[in-house]
């Protein structure tokens, strides 16, 4: 492994296109994916964020 980037992005088929794209250029998914709920703050609210760790 020379490089690690954490890819995201706020709905599935977003990353599913991000990390299928990745995987072309020679990258690798690492794990699995995550989901989680962000703050962004008043007066916008809570936000799902998904993200892959990528390695190459």
């Amino acid at each position: 492994m020379n490089e690690y980037i954490i890819v995201h992005a706020d709905a599935a088929n977003p990353l599913s296109e991000k990390v299928n794209k990745m995987i072309g250029e020679g990258w690798k998914p690492q794990g699995g994916v995550t989901v989680t709920q962000i703050d962004f703050g008043p007066g916008v609210g809570l936000g799902i964020v998904w993200a892959q760790a990528m390695i190459r």
